[in-house]
């Protein structure tokens, strides 16, 4: 099976490629700002949930941490907020953190951090196969889909994924962690926020979805659109590769994961591409 790594930290990307003009906002999880809805209106202390359900439709597995002073990382999103709480997410097979079910998933901001002094940890990103009113089936996509976090990130911020998935409905779940190398033990991960837009194309909902077709064979990228367009291709790191206008198609030299930006007089989007 392919596997997909995605080490996205780059601020600057996120907000270049998704500037705020289009999708909502569909998940908002922050630990420490809503202290009081995740420890229960309790005052904040060290808890282990099992299964633990949440108004909305999250459900918690692991612990959630008062986190020491040397733990405590700036919010990149807000230079006024310290996180001074975080969901562990372990190794522990049941560990994990459950998302309601969203009509669309288009970007994914999570902000963590890996304490381990040596090891870096992968967490896997799930979607729930079950229809509705079935147990739960946990499912990795296709190529799998692993946030990778660096050890001892010397920072005093936290560490950010910042991605784009652009697919439809879906219920996700972070997994337990494991490590790179699969000889170790995963890391523990401490998850301090969670942000997932909207998808940018979904279904017959955007405006472009029905006026702009993308298409690749044998690594060649064609546009074809009604309206005048100029299209930018970035690699998964925010690396631009080359543009794309009228009549032009643009070749990829590597197989992988890319994203397309299109701009046209009828608005703006982001597409995910995949290169076989």
């Amino acid at each position: 099976m392919r596997t997909l790594i995605l080490l996205l930290s780059l601020t600057l990307f996120s907000t270049h490629l998704l500037a705020a003009d289009g999708p909502e906002l569909l998940i908002d999880v922050n630990f420490t700002r809503d202290a009081d809805f995740w420890f229960k209106g309790n005052t904040p202390a060290n808890v282990s949930y099992t299964n633990e359900t949440f108004a909305g439709g999250y459900v918690l597995t692991g612990q959630l941490s008062v986190l020491t002073e040397s733990q405590r990382r700036q919010n990149v999103d807000d230079e006024y907020e310290t996180f001074l709480y975080a969901h562990r997410v372990s190794r522990n097979a049941t560990n994990q953190i459950v998302l309601p079910l969203i009509e669309s998933v288009g970007r994914i901001r999570i902000q963590l951090y890996n304490y381990h002094a040596s090891d870096t940890a992968l967490i896997p990103v799930q979607y729930n196969a079950a229809g509705a009113g079935e147990a739960p089936v946990w499912t990795n996509f296709d190529p799998e889909f692993n946030l990778m976090i660096p050890h001892n990130y010397s920072t005093d911020n936290a560490y950010v994924i910042d991605t784009v998935l652009n697919i439809g409905e879906k219920q996700l779940r972070l997994a337990p962690t494991k490590n790179l190398n699969p000889a170790n033990n995963g890391p523990n991960m401490m998850i301090f926020s969670i942000k997932i837009w909207e998808a940018w194309f979904s279904g017959t909902q955007h405006p472009l979805s029905d006026q702009v077709k993308v298409s690749v064979q044998n690594r060649e990228l064609t546009i074809r659109s009604a309206e005048s367009y100029q299209a930018t291709v970035y690699n998964m790191i925010g690396n631009e590769l080359g543009n794309i206008t009228a009549q032009k198609t643009f070749e990829f030299k590597d197989a992988g994961h890319y994203l397309l930006r299109i701009e046209t007089p009828m608005g703006n989007a982001v597409r995910k591409v995949v290169v076989f």
